[in-house]
C-alpha cells in the first residue's frame, strides 16, 4: 500500500503512518545475530523516511508557533482598549494633555524645550494627531488644543522663514477664533525682525494671555497692535543685545481687560518701564524683584484695585528705609504675600509699614529658612487686626546678632500680637520651640494677654521641633501641644474662640490627646 499524504500540509496520513512502536519479526532476528543485514531489508529505508517526516513535522509546528504569534501580537493591537474607547473620552484625555499656561518663574523654554514649543512636531497635539486617522480628527476637531502658543524663536534660528510662517500660520488656523494664550521666548536678539512677528501682529485682538520673555524693546515693537481680549500679562527680563536705554513700554497702556500682572526676576527699573499700564484695572498684581527700590512707589501708589498682590525681592535699596510709614494705601488689598530671601528678614517688617490695607484678610509671609528671626520695635501695623488667615514660613532657630533688633521665638510672638482677628494659622518651621507653643497656649504669655484669641484653626502639619529626638524634650513639646489645645477647647473657661481644629505633622503626637472638643490629625 503507497503511502498518502495530506493536500494541505503534505503530512503522511494517520493510515501510512506505523501503528505499532514493537519491531517487527525480521528486526528481532536481525537483532539476535551479528550478520550485515540484507540488500532486501527495508529497516535502514523506514527510518529514513519516518525521520524526513518528523524534520517536516517539525517544520509545520514551528512555522504555526510563528503565525499564532504574529496573530496574537496582532490581535493584542486590534482589540486594544484605546480602540474601542469613545470619542468624549478620548477628548477629555487629549484636552488633559494640553499644555497649560506656566507661571512658575517664565522660564518655560529652558524648562522644556522643544517638548513644549508649539512649532515643535515633538509637541502637544502635533506628536496625538499623526497617531491615527481617527486621533487626527479629533485633534483637528478641537480649537482648544491650538489655542495655547509656546514659540521660543532662539529654536527658530534653524528653520527657515517659509516653515516658520507656515508652521505658524496652520497652528493659528487650527485654533480656530478661540482666545488664545500667548508664551512667547527669546535671546537677546529679540523678536522685532523676525517674520513670524509679523503673523502674531494679525492676532493681537485674540489674545488673552500673554507671557514674554523677550527684551523689552521687542514687547515695544508690538506697540500699535490692539489688545481687546488681554486680561493677564507675564513678563520676565530678558536683556537685548543692543541695550534699551530707557526705553518705556506703551503697548498696552489702552488695555481696558487686564486683570493680572506678573513680573518674573525683574529689577525695579524694568517694572517702572510699563508706567503706562492701566494699573487702576489691575486686580492681581505679582512682582519678583532683586531688590526693591522707590522707583516703584508710582506704580503702587496707582494700583488702588488691586486685591491680590505677592512681592518676592532679595534686598531693599537704603532710600526705602527714608520713605514715610503708610504713604501708600492700598483700599482695595485682601490678600499679600511676602517673600524675602538672602538677607535679613527685619526688611519685611519694613516693607509691610509702608501700606495701610484696610481691606485685608489674608496675610503670608515667607521668610529666608536660613536665617534666624528679626524685628524692629516697630509701632504695631494698624490694620493688622483685620487679618484673618495668616500663614508663615521662618526659621526661629538662633537670634539676631545685631543689640538694636529682638530675634528668635519672642521676636515673632511680639510680631503677631497685634493680629487678634486670626482665625486660621498655619506655621512652617523645621524648628518650632518650645516657648513658642507655650505663648500659643492661653495664659502662655507673661503679659497674660491671649495671642490670636478668635484663633478656630491652628495647622502645623510641616513643622519640625527642636531637639525632638531627645525623650525629655520631645515629652515636653507633647505637654505643650496638649496644653495648647486644651486651654482652647470648648467648655474651658477662657476669654478666647474654642479652637476647632488642629492639624500636627506625625501621628505619634497624638498619644495622649483627649480633647474631644477640637479636631487633631
Amino acid at each position: 500500500m503507497s503511502p498518502s499524504f495530506c493536500p494541505t500540509c503534505g503530512m503522511l496520513s494517520e493510515y501510512a503512518l506505523p501503528r505499532s512502536t514493537t519491531p517487527s519479526p525480521l528486526d528481532f532476528e536481525l537483532l539476535s545475530v551479528n550478520t550485515p543485514p540484507h540488500e532486501s531489508d527495508k529497516s535502514s529505508e523506514e527510518i529514513q523516511f519516518l525521520q524526513s517526516q518528523l524534520i517536516k513535522a517539525q517544520e509545520t509546528l514551528s512555522a504555526l508557533i510563528a503565525v499564532t504569534s504574529r496573530k496574537n501580537a496582532a490581535a493584542k493591537i486590534i482589540l486594544h482598549p484605546m480602540r474601542s474607547l469613545p470619542q468624549d473620552i478620548l477628548v477629555e484625555i487629549f484636552l488633559s494633555c494640553a499644555p497649560t499656561v506656566d507661571h512658575r518663574n517664565g522660564e518655560w523654554h529652558k524648562l522644556h524645550g522643544a517638548r513644549l514649543d508649539s512649532l515643535s512636531p515633538l509637541s502637544h497635539p502635533w506628536n496625538i494627531s499623526h497617531v491615527s486617522r481617527r486621533w487626527r480628527d479629533i485633534t483637528l476637531s478641537l480649537p482648544r488644543l491650538w489655542s495655547v502658543m509656546y514659540l521660543d524663536f532662539s529654536r527658530y534660528t534653524q528653520f527657515s522663514s517659509r516653515q516658520c510662517a507656515f508652521m505658524g500660520s496652520l497652528l493659528l488656523e487650527r485654533s480656530a477664533k478661540l482666545d488664545l494664550c500667548v508664551n512667547i521666548a527669546s535671546g537677546v536678539e529679540g523678536i522685532a525682525n523676525h517674520p513670524l512677528t509679523h503673523l502674531l501682529k494679525e492676532t493681537t485682538t485674540r489674545w488673552r494671555i500673554l507671557n514674554s520673555c523677550i527684551p523689552t524693546i521687542s514687547l515695544q515693537s508690538l506697540s500699535g497692535c490692539q489688545f481687546p481680549a488681554l486680561q493677564e500679562l507675564g513678563i520676565r527680563r530678558q536683556p537685548c543685545v543692543y541695550g534699551e536705554g530707557d526705553v518705556d513700554v506703551d503697548t498696552f497702556k489702552d488695555v481696558q481687560t487686564i486683570s493680572a500682572v506678573i513680573f518674573h526676576h525683574s529689577f525695579a527699573g524694568d517694572i517702572r518701564r510699563f508706567k503706562q499700564l492701566p494699573w487702576k484695572k489691575v486686580l492681581k498684581l505679582s512682582c519678583d524683584c532683586f531688590a526693591l527700590d522707590p522707583a516703584l512707589l508710582p506704580i503702587l501708589r496707582q494700583s488702588i484695585g488691586v486685591e491680590d498682590f505677592t512681592v518676592t525681592f532679595h534686598d531693599l535699596t537704603p532710600a526705602f528705609y527714608t520713605l514715610r510709614p503708610h504713604s501708600i494705601i492700598l483700599p482695595a488689598l485682601e490678600r499679600l504675600k511676602v517673600i524675602q530671601y538672602v538677607y535679613s528678614p527685619k526688611q519685611i517688617e519694613q516693607f509691610l509699614h509702608l501700606f495701610r490695607t484696610p481691606a485685608i484678610r489674608d496675610l503670608t509671609l515667607i521668610f529666608d529658612s536660613d536665617r534666624a528671626l528679626s524685628f524692629t520695635a516697630l509701632v504695631p501695623h494698624p490694620d493688622f487686626h483685620r487679618i484673618s488667615t495668616l500663614r508663615i514660613t521662618c526659621s526661629m532657630g538662633g537670634s539676631s546678632r545685631d543689640p538694636d533688633y529682638m530675634g528668635g521665638t519672642q521676636a515673632l510672638l511680639n510680631f503677631l500680637h497685634p493680629m487678634s482677628g486670626v482665625e486660621e494659622f498655619e506655621l512652617k518651621d523645621e524648628e518650632v520651640t518650645c516657648e513658642f507653643l507655650k505663648g500659643l497656649a492661653v495664659g502662655g504669655l507673661e503679659s497674660g494677654v491671649v495671642l490670636f484669641p478668635s484663633l478656630r484653626s491652628l495647622d502645623l502639619h510641616e513643622c519640625g521641633f527642636e531637639d525632638s529626638e531627645d525623650y525629655d524634650i520631645l515629652a515636653r513639646i507633647r505637654n505643650f501641644l496638649l496644653r495648647v489645645a486644651e486651654s482652647r477647647s470648648a467648655g474651658h473657661d477662657c476669654p478666647c474662640v474654642p479652637l476647632e481644629r488642629m492639624i500636627l505633622p506625625e501621628e505619634h503626637w497624638l498619644e495622649g490627646f483627649k480633647v474631644d472638643t477640637v479636631e487633631v490629625t
